[in-house]
């Protein structure tokens, strides 16, 4: 049996919330008395919390679209010539593709492979080798 503090009752160590499962540590407050607490902190929030979010998909999608321009503008590994960016999203080597690269940034796919060679991402372009320092 656990206490919670908020409701001052004494309820089953099942009605506590994981804090560290590994650890085998519970939170305080049981969870009716958490899920209460975080209804409440959100509708206080909700604006900064919107913002925040907009703020971070705003960021986020710079990002991406900076790394997308940034792979498109170089010329392609296979054949060596530079084609119009909409062009580089079409594959015209004979080979295995791992997907468009709008796909596989948005989804987080890595842009080397765990071997250490260069993966093919799309349109005959292979990652960029990276920025010396």
């Amino acid at each position: 049996m656990r206490h919670c503090p908020i409701c001052d009752t004494d309820k089953p160590e099942d009605q506590f919330d994981w804090t560290n499962r590994a650890a085998g540590k519970r939170h305080s407050y049981c969870k009716p008395c958490k899920r209460s607490y975080g209804v409440t902190w959100y509708a206080e929030n909700a604006a900064a919390v919107r913002a925040r979010t907009a703020r971070n998909n705003r960021r986020r999608v710079a990002e991406l679209q900076a790394l997308i321009w940034k792979l498109k503008s170089v010329p392609c590994t296979d054949c060596g010539r530079r084609f119009p960016s909409y062009a580089m999203d079409f594959d015209h080597v004979t080979g295995d593709k791992a997907g468009g690269i709008g796909q596989m940034v948005s989804s987080g796919f890595p842009p080397r492979s765990d071997t250490g060679g260069d993966r093919q991402v799309r349109g005959g372009l292979r990652e960029l080798p990276p920025d010396p320092d």
